[in-house]
């Protein structure tokens, strides 16, 4: 579990350093409820981009802890870095906590 954990970690962090950057659109935004720590539940985000070639990729951004989240709504704009060759693997700019 911690190795999978990592590899994660590694793949957002290479879209952060590598990645190439688009606009994107938040389609949903909700309390992780299945997460609690100190009684609070992290946010989660859904998100879609297309890549260069056209294609709409749906992404997550789960883990989200930072009350600011609270005034995000579905249909606002973010920026998003995503791996020229595997768009699956991306990442909301700035970072998103």
């Amino acid at each position: 579990m911690m190795r999978y954990g990592l590899k994660k970690a590694n793949q957002k962090l290479s879209a952060l350093e590598y990645g190439v950057k688009t606009e994107g659109v938040l389609i949903n935004i909700s309390k992780d409820t299945t997460q609690t720590v100190n009684g609070r539940h992290p946010w989660f985000l859904e998100y879609e981009f297309k890549t260069d070639s056209g294609k709409l990729i749906t992404a997550t951004k789960t883990g989200a802890w930072n009350s600011s989240n609270r005034y995000r709504r579905p249909n606002d704009k973010l920026w998003v870095v995503f791996l020229q060759g595997n768009p699956e693997i991306s990442a909301i700019w700035p970072p998103v906590d």
